[in-house]
């Protein structure tokens, strides 16, 4: 089977050189390629950060995340570290927004494929033209626990890749066919991050 790390983070802003991770979470999960099955393991986490920046007003206004909640608070690097080291790939939605705070903060993701489920798959093939994370829940009858949230947009994206497209297929299984050919257990070089976005709309 091949071990998947969902991943999405909250921030202070747009800017991954200057701004900071808020929130982080990360769902791991399995792929049965023979059946086509999608199944999520134990070892989900989710967690605050106290950044040294100020959380942009902006950025608030998209996630709900305040100063006062993430005050005195702290990732849990060890174990997030532990995650990244066990995933044969990581995915997000719009991955390229993601992939310059996680690298920022953990080198190590750099030396895992990265996949994006906003650019990899294709969803105009499948019926689907507004491609944001909520829309594409919405367009499947997927419930968000709490859209712009770090652990309920892995959540969301968790259930969505387990959905079949219009080739019968699982998204998931679509998603993979953009894996690099070099197993990535194998694989410890660093990787080129997905084709830049203008926006954290996408997601």
């Amino acid at each position: 089977m091949n071990r998947g790390l969902i991943i999405d983070v909250e921030t202070t802003g747009l800017d991954t050189r200057l701004d900071e991770i808020v929130e982080l979470a990360a769902v791991p999960f399995e792929y049965d390629a023979l059946r086509d099955r999608l199944v999520a393991i134990p070892g989900a986490y989710v967690g605050l950060r106290e950044p040294s920046v100020r959380i942009g007003r902006q950025a608030t206004a998209v996630h709900g995340i305040t100063a006062a909640m993430v005050a005195g608070t702290a990732l849990d690097d060890d174990l997030v570290a532990h995650l990244l080291t066990q995933a044969d790939f990581l995915v997000a939605h719009n991955a390229q927004f993601d992939f310059g705070f996680v690298t920022r903060a953990y080198p190590l993701a750099s030396r895992r494929p990265w996949l994006c489920s906003l650019r990899h798959i294709d969803w105009a093939r499948h019926g689907h033209f507004v491609k944001n994370l909520s829309a594409l829940a919405a367009g499947h009858r997927i419930a968000v626990p709490r859209a712009h949230r770090a652990a309920g947009d892995c959540q969301t994206l968790l259930h969505l890749l387990a959905c079949a497209g219009t080739d019968g297929r699982s998204y998931c299984a679509e998603l993979l066919t953009h894996l690099p050919a070099t197993p990535p257990l194998q694989s410890r070089t660093p990787i080129r991050p997905p084709r830049p976005r203008h926006s954290r709309g996408n997601a």
